[in-house]
């Protein structure tokens, strides 16, 4: 289902599991809009976070990725971590891998920003939400290119170059 108000695109049938022997990645070219959002009452510019991708864990709550009011990648989930800087008014390839290792990465552009330990091994994914939050209620102000799905992180270097070289 979409959500118009927010621009999600919602998957509740992904079931996909991670195990110790399995990754999940995914690539994507997404494009921040320059906020401008007000407080109603006093003008005054509003921050917001962007929700890039979010995925719904029956075991620990949830997974995703974001940009932070102060323009960092954000892994949500098991604590998150923040590395590598996204501006508002850029397009950018994000690459987010969900290995079975209990490891998760995030690349921009090419580049490694960070790593994050700690990710539950076995982790059931039913739900995945494209430019918005776990519960829909936030979402990404911007636009998302293409989005590519895959199982082999090994792979991840030549879809990032797949996608700069078609974007």
């Amino acid at each position: 289902s979409t959500n118009t108000t927010l621009n999600t695109l919602e998957s509740n049938s992904l079931s996909r599991t991670i195990s110790n022997t399995s990754n999940f990645c995914l690539s994507m070219v997404v494009h921040f809009d320059t906020d401008s959002h007000t407080h109603p009452e006093t003008s005054e510019p509003l921050e917001d976070q962007d929700f890039i991708i979010s995925f719904t864990d029956t075991q620990s709550g949830r997974f995703g990725v974001r940009r932070s009011t102060s323009n960092a990648l954000q892994i949500v989930g098991g604590g998150g971590f923040y590395n590598g800087t996204v501006n508002e008014g850029n397009t950018y390839i994000i690459t987010y891998v969900l290995r079975g290792s209990g490891t998760s990465s995030v690349r921009i552009n090419g580049n490694m920003v960070g790593t994050k330990s700690g990710m539950t091994n076995n982790v059931s994914l039913p739900n995945i939400n494209l430019g918005g939050n776990f519960n829909e209620d936030q979402g990404l102000d911007g636009s998302m290119g293409d989005v590519v799905m895959y199982a082999g992180a090994e792979d991840t270097t030549e879809v990032d170059g797949y996608l700069a070289h078609k974007w």
